[in-house]
């Protein structure tokens, strides 16, 4: 999740090696699990806060449901703050977006002209996987970053264009076009609005009662009006969609 908000990660496997690495220089954060071998996250973080160029590094501890901790805990052993696990990207990105802006001279790109803070926004969308959305666009922050905008812009005449041809009882079409949504939420992550594509598209093609086509039709304008609203006030900070490639076709000879 952190290389696919395009940040460098180094690991350490217990808390000793996590000190030797902070030795060795400084980093814009320090995600460090509570419960390390060897030397705990506890005393590693003392440990780290006290080599030079890290008294002001954020330090966030890493804990199991299970392992609750207070702020006089966190205090004591020179952390800043903590996430629970299993890291899920809706609360591991708004972190990122909290902690990384105070690291002097950070410089992270998901890719030419995409920052770290726009893919950890995107990371707080509900509905919207970036790891697995960056994964289908190889990496490419910008590539992600255009098709979620597309998505977004195109949401709504999509949307409006399905619900015409379920008026209009064309199936062909209406079945197009959810396919074409399925795609497209594929495409970015979108899990919840693939899904009610997938359904609907199901639905029409096996010619299902008109009952099954019109839940699954609301279904698919829920999750996709829910997605589309959380999209909303983070897209006139994503820029404008990159133009379609245009395929190309050898001239007849």
């Amino acid at each position: 999740m952190l290389r696919a908000a395009g940040l460098d990660v180094e690991t350490a496997g217990n808390g000793h090696r996590a000190v030797e690495l902070a030795c060795q220089g400084p980093y814009a954060l320090i995600l460090i699990d509570a419960t390390m071998p060897r030397l705990s996250g506890g005393e590693a973080s003392r440990v780290i806060r006290r080599l030079p160029g890290h008294s002001a590094t954020p330090i966030l501890a890493m804990t199991s449901g299970s392992h609750r901790l207070g702020e006089q805990w966190l205090d004591i052993e020179g952390m800043d703050g903590h996430i629970a696990k299993p890291l899920r990207a809706e609360t591991l990105y708004p972190l990122l977006l909290k902690w990384l802006p105070q690291a002097d001279g950070l410089h992270r790109t998901a890719g030419p002209g995409v920052s770290a803070q726009t893919v950890a926004r995107l990371g707080g969308v509900v509905d919207l996987d970036v790891v697995a959305g960056c994964a289908r666009a190889r990496g490419r922050g910008r590539i992600y970053v255009n098709r979620v905008v597309r998505f977004a812009r195109e949401g709504s005449p999509n949307a409006d264009a399905l619900a015409s041809s379920l008026a209009d009882a064309d199936t062909p079409r209406a079945a197009r076009l959810a396919r074409g949504m399925k795609a497209a939420a594929g495409r970015i992550g979108a899990a919840e609005v693939r899904a009610a594509s997938a359904r609907l598209e199901t639905a029409l093609l096996t010619r299902a009662k008109a009952t099954e086509v019109g839940a699954a039709a609301a279904d698919l304008r829920a999750s996709l009006s829910s997605l589309l609203a959380a999209l909303a006030p983070i897209l006139p900070g994503l820029g404008s969609p990159l133009p379609r490639r245009r395929r190309l076709s050898e001239p007849n000879r």
